[in-house]
């Protein structure tokens, strides 16, 4: 019955002011994406006045040697309940160690990620050939963060 459909009607009202989004920027890790994601806007042919901040930016945060441990811990925070219990403690050790030996003004040691996807090569060459695809398909993306950071 077209009688009974109730008829939508134009917003006449205006609309509030619209502020700029929340950047969480408090993390390295968080402003690596924003800094990507705005030069990616440049490179996409949007005008900014910020280009050279964020290239400075860019440079002092792909320079810091905690940005692989907060992506790491980043990833397995969200894919921990997903991995085999041993495989979790074993990155997490890894991870922590290399936490542990960051100093300042010390230099930084190498972040163990070879060794992060040999751990998980592994353990996948020890499972049946069903379960070794579904734990690859769970842990590709460390596997992928892990060959990012191979060579420092």
């Amino acid at each position: 019955n077209p009688n009974a459909v109730k008829q939508c009607t134009p917003y006449k009202k205006d609309l509030p002011d619209l502020k700029p989004p929340y950047v969480p920027k408090d993390k390295l890790h968080q402003k690596l994406r924003y800094v990507l994601e705005h030069m990616n806007y440049v490179l996409a042919g949007y005008q900014s006045d910020k280009i050279q901040e964020m290239v400075n930016l860019l440079i002092e945060i792909t320079s810091d040697p905690r940005l692989p441990l907060l992506e790491f811990n980043e990833l397995l925070s969200i894919l921990s309940t997903r991995l085999p219990e041993e495989i979790t403690q074993k990155i997490s050790q890894l991870i922590s160690n290399y936490g542990l030996n960051l100093q300042p003004g010390i230099a930084a040691p190498a972040f163990p990620a070879q060794v992060i996807a040999s751990t998980i090569k592994n353990y996948s060459n020890n499972l049946d050939s069903d379960s070794a695809n579904a734990f690859n398909a769970v842990v590709l993306p460390i596997l992928e963060l892990s060959e990012k950071y191979e060579k420092g």
